[in-house]
């Protein structure tokens, strides 16, 4: 009978997902678009069963199924869509073959369950109130129903469902940007810069969860075959007036509370241009702000955080230099958000 133990965090989870991830990539290969460590073994100081969730994204779900062999080979043991559909999901066993050791859970682009998954998991990391809360609920739970899974899940649902509201709330919508000193974003339809560690940075916080840009923008991405690329992992929403503007891969919004509707179904990222940060700063919390200490020539520009008292930095970090060019990296919360 399986047996539902919750254990204090153990530092050793981390590597133990590294572990999971380098078999997921050696297994799968090219099909995979992101590996992704989520559930409570994810959040750092967090009591949790201790079993690795592990969500990996890929390019066609269907394609998993062949796969299946070598997982087993592996040691894990194929569970189908187990509820879910479009999922494919996997388990590996502890040496007593009855304690499980990890959970796979495997997507397509675009499915909601990663988002939601993601999103809980970056709310609980954030916000040390709903972390005590719903650890609280897991160790009443865990002793209640120690034997009995489904009774187990079942008692956390309710705080889940409060703790994923509040998520959405927090998360709606995000600002990511690069500013100059006057706050220039871009010149002729191209961003002002390109720093591989912020590239890196931005594809890290970016992944799993929706871009939403204006048609410029969308543009602007790096080109595939003459055509803007889609960044891989990542659900891309553009705003277009244009009715017959429909690009393979894209969802397209035709108007600002549809953009609104849209960030509060997942964790949103606005990525730009001008216009479309200035029509939907207040419905952003929080702005992640790549500050250049340049001044460009730019015709698109962003708002000036720095002078609206609605915004206040609540992170500063240090000055980095890349060939020549000084850059940080900082944090600004919305006080009263339109989306709260």
């Amino acid at each position: 009978m399986r047996e539902i133990l919750v254990v204090p965090y153990d530092k050793a989870w981390p590597a133990l997902y590294e572990r999971e991830r380098a078999v997921l990539a050696d297994v799968f290969g090219d099909l995979l678009l992101d590996i992704r460590h989520f559930g409570s073994t994810a959040i750092p100081g967090m009591h949790a069963k201790p079993i690795i969730d592990v969500i990996a994204v890929v390019r066609q779900i269907e394609l998993v199924d062949a796969y299946s062999d070598a997982m087993i080979r592996q040691g894990y043991s194929p569970r189908g869509e187990n509820g879910i559909p479009g999922r494919r999901y996997f388990v590996r066993l502890k040496d007593d073959g009855e304690s499980h050791a990890a959970h796979i859970h495997m997507y397509g682009p675009g499915n909601p369950h990663t988002a939601d998954e993601l999103l809980f998991r970056d709310f609980l990391c954030a916000d040390s109130e709903a972390r005590a809360k719903y650890e609280a609920v897991k160790l009443e739970a865990a002793a209640k129903y120690r034997f009995s899974p489904e009774e187990y899940t079942d008692a956390k649902h309710i705080c889940v469902l409060e703790i994923m509201e509040r998520a959405r709330q927090y998360y709606g919508m995000t600002l990511i940007a690069a500013a100059d000193r006057n706050w220039g974003i871009g010149h002729r339809g191209a961003p002002l810069f390109r720093v591989p560690a912020d590239l890196r940075r931005f594809k890290a916080l970016t992944m799993g969860h929706a871009l939403l840009m204006g048609r410029k923008t969308f543009d602007s991405l790096p080109t595939q075959d003459s055509l803007p690329g889609l960044l891989p992992g990542r659900a891309h929403v553009v705003l277009s007036r244009d009715p017959d503007f429909s690009p393979p891969g894209v969802t397209v919004l035709h108007g600002l509370d549809d953009a609104r509707a849209y960030a509060q179904s997942q964790k949103t990222f606005l990525i730009g241009g001008g216009e479309i940060y200035a029509a939907l700063l207040n419905d952003c919390a929080l702005a992640l702000v790549t500050k250049l200490d340049a001044a460009w020539e730019a015709d698109a520009f962003m708002p000036n955080l720095d002078l609206l008292p609605e915004w206040t930095m609540t992170q500063e970090g240090p000055w980095r230099e890349t060939n020549g060019l000084r850059y940080k990296y900082c944090t600004y919360k919305n006080r009263a958000p339109a989306c709260a």
